[in-house]
């Protein structure tokens, strides 16, 4: 993985989407055991694959993070921040009274 910081707030935006899909999944409509199998079969493998995308996320910002001065890890830190105030500040709905 390239020392750009691009790469790894790509892999994280993927990641936290991933793990946003996945818990989207749990959270949905799980079909009973003891109804149809073919379509339990199919949920279970479908968060099975998730799981595994988001590990594979997970390891490549894990690989860049190795590699990575403590000096690239602030900004990284810095612009993920950045991001996720952005985001918190454009949906003054989810805010608090």
């Amino acid at each position: 993985m390239s020392d750009t910081l691009s790469q790894p707030i790509e892999e994280m935006t993927e990641l936290r989407a991933l793990q946003a899909q996945r818990n989207e999944r749990l959270l949905g409509d799980r079909p009973p055991p003891q109804k149809d199998s073919a379509a339990r079969a199919d949920f279970e493998q479908n968060v099975v694959q998730d799981q595994d995308a988001i590990e594979q996320r997970r390891q490549r910002v894990l690989d860049w993070a190795e590699k990575a001065s403590p000096d690239q890890i602030a900004a990284l830190q810095a612009k993920i921040q950045e991001a996720d105030k952005a985001v918190r500040d454009a949906k003054p709905d989810d805010k608090h009274e």
